[in-house]
Protein backbone atom coordinates (compact mmCIF):
# COMPACT_ATOMS: atom_id res chain seq x y z
CA UNK A 1 0.00 0.00 0.00
CA UNK A 2 1.44 3.32 -0.80
CA UNK A 3 1.28 5.93 2.10
CA UNK A 4 1.05 10.07 1.28
CA UNK A 5 2.86 12.03 3.71
CA UNK A 6 0.80 15.24 4.09
CA UNK A 7 0.97 17.94 6.55
CA UNK A 8 2.78 15.81 8.89
CA UNK A 9 0.47 13.14 8.20
CA UNK A 10 0.80 9.95 6.42
CA UNK A 11 -2.29 8.81 4.49
CA UNK A 12 -3.08 5.95 2.13
CA UNK A 13 -3.01 6.92 -1.65
CA UNK A 14 -6.62 5.75 -2.04
CA UNK A 15 -7.90 7.78 0.75
CA UNK A 16 -6.07 10.86 -0.60
CA UNK A 17 -7.62 11.01 -3.79
CA UNK A 18 -10.97 10.64 -2.64
CA UNK A 19 -11.13 13.46 -0.32
CA UNK A 20 -9.59 15.30 -3.16
CA UNK A 21 -12.32 14.14 -5.15
CA UNK A 22 -14.53 14.96 -2.65
CA UNK A 23 -13.67 18.58 -2.10
CA UNK A 24 -13.18 19.15 -5.58
CA UNK A 25 -16.66 17.52 -6.91
CA UNK A 26 -18.61 18.79 -3.53
CA UNK A 27 -20.11 22.26 -5.59
CA UNK A 28 -21.51 20.35 -8.18
CA UNK A 29 -23.59 18.86 -5.43
CA UNK A 30 -25.45 22.11 -3.69
CA UNK A 31 -28.91 22.67 -4.71
CA UNK A 32 -29.70 26.33 -5.76
CA UNK A 33 -32.35 27.94 -4.19
CA UNK A 34 -35.66 28.02 -5.21
CA UNK A 35 -37.05 31.53 -6.53
CA UNK A 36 -40.40 32.97 -5.30
CA UNK A 37 -43.20 31.73 -7.09
CA UNK A 38 -44.03 33.48 -10.66
CA UNK A 39 -48.00 33.32 -10.44
CA UNK A 40 -50.70 34.48 -8.16
CA UNK A 41 -53.93 32.72 -6.44
CA UNK A 42 -57.29 33.73 -6.68
CA UNK A 43 -59.84 32.23 -3.69
CA UNK A 44 -62.58 32.94 -1.86
CA UNK A 45 -65.78 31.27 -0.64
CA UNK A 46 -69.43 31.85 -2.03
CA UNK A 47 -71.95 31.99 0.92
CA UNK A 48 -75.71 33.36 0.64
CA UNK A 49 -77.02 36.55 2.57
CA UNK A 50 -77.58 34.25 6.02
CA UNK A 51 -74.12 33.24 5.53
CA UNK A 52 -74.31 29.62 4.49
CA UNK A 53 -72.26 28.32 1.95
CA UNK A 54 -73.28 27.48 -1.59
CA UNK A 55 -71.70 24.81 -3.17
CA UNK A 56 -71.76 23.57 -7.45
CA UNK A 57 -71.47 27.74 -7.96
CA UNK A 58 -69.63 28.65 -11.30
CA UNK A 59 -66.99 30.62 -10.70
CA UNK A 60 -65.00 31.91 -13.95
CA UNK A 61 -62.01 34.01 -13.77
CA UNK A 62 -61.19 35.29 -17.04
CA UNK A 63 -57.57 37.65 -17.94
CA UNK A 64 -58.37 40.69 -19.42
CA UNK A 65 -55.38 41.18 -21.96
CA UNK A 66 -55.36 37.89 -22.91
CA UNK A 67 -59.08 36.80 -22.84
CA UNK A 68 -58.18 33.55 -21.80
CA UNK A 69 -60.40 32.27 -18.88
CA UNK A 70 -60.71 29.05 -16.40
CA UNK A 71 -63.99 27.88 -14.92
CA UNK A 72 -64.75 25.77 -11.69
CA UNK A 73 -67.29 24.69 -9.54
CA UNK A 74 -67.53 25.84 -5.79
CA UNK A 75 -66.44 22.89 -3.32
CA UNK A 76 -69.33 21.78 -0.71
CA UNK A 77 -67.71 24.52 1.82
CA UNK A 78 -68.37 26.73 -0.75
CA UNK A 79 -64.54 27.17 -1.44
CA UNK A 80 -62.92 28.11 -4.53
CA UNK A 81 -59.51 28.60 -5.95
CA UNK A 82 -57.79 29.58 -8.99
CA UNK A 83 -53.92 28.69 -8.53
CA UNK A 84 -50.85 29.57 -10.82
CA UNK A 85 -52.70 32.81 -12.20
CA UNK A 86 -49.94 35.05 -14.54
CA UNK A 87 -49.84 38.44 -12.89
CA UNK A 88 -52.53 40.72 -14.69
CA UNK A 89 -55.68 42.05 -14.61
CA UNK A 90 -58.53 39.43 -14.37
CA UNK A 91 -62.66 39.71 -14.06
CA UNK A 92 -64.02 37.19 -11.70
CA UNK A 93 -67.99 35.99 -12.62
CA UNK A 94 -69.98 33.84 -10.22
CA UNK A 95 -73.05 32.37 -11.61
CA UNK A 96 -75.60 29.48 -10.08
CA UNK A 97 -79.20 29.19 -11.11
CA UNK A 98 -81.88 30.21 -8.56
CA UNK A 99 -78.69 33.21 -7.34
CA UNK A 100 -78.27 36.47 -8.78
CA UNK A 101 -74.66 36.51 -10.71
CA UNK A 102 -72.26 38.26 -9.52
CA UNK A 103 -69.03 40.07 -10.87
CA UNK A 104 -65.76 42.21 -9.86
CA UNK A 105 -63.75 43.50 -12.27
CA UNK A 106 -59.90 44.73 -12.01
CA UNK A 107 -58.45 41.96 -10.04
CA UNK A 108 -54.70 42.48 -9.98
CA UNK A 109 -53.03 39.22 -9.92
CA UNK A 110 -49.47 39.74 -8.80
CA UNK A 111 -46.67 37.53 -8.76
CA UNK A 112 -45.91 34.91 -4.57
CA UNK A 113 -49.56 36.76 -3.85
CA UNK A 114 -52.82 35.52 -2.80
CA UNK A 115 -56.26 37.88 -3.84
CA UNK A 116 -59.45 36.44 -1.68
CA UNK A 117 -62.79 37.64 -3.21
CA UNK A 118 -65.21 36.05 -1.46
CA UNK A 119 -68.82 36.53 -2.86
CA UNK A 120 -72.41 36.91 -0.79
CA UNK A 121 -74.84 35.71 -3.15
CA UNK A 122 -79.04 36.50 -3.12
CA UNK A 123 -81.21 34.19 -3.94
CA UNK A 124 -84.11 34.88 -6.83
CA UNK A 125 -87.62 34.45 -6.60
CA UNK A 126 -89.67 33.22 -9.68
CA UNK A 127 -89.80 36.71 -10.89
CA UNK A 128 -86.03 37.16 -10.91
CA UNK A 129 -86.59 39.84 -7.60
CA UNK A 130 -83.93 39.43 -4.38
CA UNK A 131 -85.19 37.72 -1.93
CA UNK A 132 -84.09 35.58 1.49
CA UNK A 133 -83.67 31.87 1.08
CA UNK A 134 -87.31 30.97 2.53
CA UNK A 135 -88.83 32.19 -0.41
CA UNK A 136 -87.46 29.07 -2.52
CA UNK A 137 -90.48 27.04 -0.69
CA UNK A 138 -92.72 29.40 -2.06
Amino acid sequence: MKLVRWADATLPLALTLVVILTLALSPLSVQPANADELYGRVRGIVSDATGAAVPGVQVKLTNVGTGIAQELVSASDGSFAFVNQKPGVYTLVVTKTNFKSFQVSSIKVEPNEIYVQNVISHWLDATGSRCNRHCQAL
